[in-house]
């Protein structure tokens, strides 16, 4: 068991990580921009992608370890991980969003000019990006705190640190703190029960995936376009109020759902291996 000295260390240590992380994330950035490139989705993936790896590689050495020991290798499970996270994500981000847009006055039609070359290549964009966060957060941040620290302790510290990164790339509070730190909890509670990120990448692919295939006829990545139904939500504020608070709460109590289950199982495997 672990003192409160060692524990605070540890929190600090992942924090210090992090921070790292999201220094070389703008100083990647900041190098594109000076190469006159524009700061698309594409150049936003590879800085962060070369700042994650980076930083992993770094404090990995200082450690004396390789990223085999943080679960950051290839394993025979880690297609089948992503999948079915995957494919969770797809079904739950699904519900939720295709919920809204009809409680919103809207019904859906198949875009015309939706190009699949061009879906292809926004979705690998997203699945880097969301494979850069989950190296960033439930790489050497989780495995450094895990079973060192009570799980419920480490699944919300990590959520936090999620939440605060969104924060400081300008995301409202509201939305960070219950949008991405929400999400958080989910993708670390998945990490942790897969020993390692294949999962968690897969839900947050798709969780960030399904939103832009919702959109105007104007888009090509699109593969549904929004046609109005009855009068939109923007009639009614206490139904818009309900819709932007309700799918939050919703992730939110799934997250600690999941998390009460897991800190359960952990128990009763430690129990069982006394």
């Amino acid at each position: 068991m672990y003192t409160p000295k060692k524990s605070l260390l540890l929190l600090l240590k992942a924090s210090l990580f992090i921070a790292c992380f999201i220094g070389a994330y703008y100083l990647f950035s900041a190098v594109f921009s000076l190469a006159h490139l524009p700061q698309t989705k594409w150049v936003q993936a590879i800085s962060g992608t070369t700042g994650a790896w980076l930083v992993t590689w770094a404090f990995l050495r200082f450690d004396k370890k390789n990223f085999a020991s943080i679960e950051l290798c290839w394993a025979p499970t880690t297609l089948r991980d992503f999948f079915r996270g995957t494919v969770a994500g797809l079904i739950g981000m699904g519900i939720l969003s295709v919920g809204v847009i009809y409680l919103s006055g809207f019904h859906l039609l198949l875009n015309p000019r939706f190009n699949i070359g061009a879906f292809a290549a926004t979705s690998l964009v997203i699945w880097f990006l969301a494979w850069l966060e989950e190296i960033s957060f439930r790489g050497y941040p989780l495995q450094l705190l895990k079973n060192k620290l009570h799980p419920r302790l480490v699944i919300c510290y990590i959520a936090l640190q999620f939440a605060l990164y969104h924060l400081v790339f300008g995301w409202p509070l509201q939305t960070a703190l219950l949008g991405a730190g929400s999400w958080g909890i989910i993708f670390t509670t998945a990490a942790w029960y897969s020993n390692g990120i294949a999962m968690a990448t897969g839900l947050h692919f798709a969780v960030n995936l399904v939103p832009g295939m919702f959109g105007t006829a104007s888009a090509e990545t699109n593969i549904w376009v929004f046609s109005i139904d009855k009068l939109p939500f923007s009639a009614n504020p206490a139904l818009e109020k309900a819709l932007i608070w309700v799918p939050q709460v919703i992730v939110l109590a799934t997250g600690i759902f999941l998390m009460e289950w897991l800190v359960k199982k952990n128990r009763r495997k430690s129990n069982t291996s006394v």
